[in-house]
């Protein structure tokens, strides 16, 4: 898939890009609709999205708030700065859109490294925006924090949500 994708400064990254996102908003629609058609029997489907469902156009987001709790998992700018150099020594196809602009004597990895962080920071302002919920980076990175406690956080917000443990 992300030999596919390419980077985007390949030609052919913006129409590949665009497919891409045809096909995740595709997916995400069958999905809300599965929902809709069967609203007793989806009480414990959990939508683990891509990074780029902020990209899906605010109906969908809208239809997917309606319709499920919406949990961010908190990524500090430390965790994000490790994010980024883990990228740079390790660069895999994500999803762009505007956030790349390679300057003209800039090389390829200079540009990613560059633009990374505003990648991210906008991810992060758009996920902020849409969650019900947002779960601490750290308290998830406990060692006895487990799906219970996750689920039991969640419940502290949304009484309704069914505890199966």
């Amino acid at each position: 898939m992300g030999e596919w994708m390419g980077f985007p400064y390949e030609p052919h990254y913006p129409e590949r890009e665009a497919k891409y996102l045809q096909y995740e908003v595709k997916i995400l629609n069958e999905i809300l609709a599965h929902i809709e058609a069967n609203p007793r029997s989806n009480r414990n489907i959990i939508i683990d999205t891509t990074g780029s469902v902020i990209y899906m156009g605010t109906d969908l987001l809208e239809r997917l708030r309606k319709l499920t709790t919406i949990v961010y998992l908190d990524t500090p700018l430390a965790v994000q700065e490790r994010m980024r150099s883990a990228y740079c020594t390790n660069p895999a196809p994500v999803v762009w859109r505007d956030k790349f602009n390679q300057q003209p004597d800039e090389t390829h990895e200079a540009a990613l490294a560059r633009c990374y962080p505003d990648l991210l920071a906008s991810r992060t302002r758009e996920y902020k925006k849409w969650a019900d919920i947002t779960l601490d980076y750290h308290l998830l990175r406990q060692p006895s924090f487990g799906v219970a406690d996750f689920i039991n956080e969640i419940s502290h917000v949304y009484p309704v949500v069914e505890k199966a443990f």
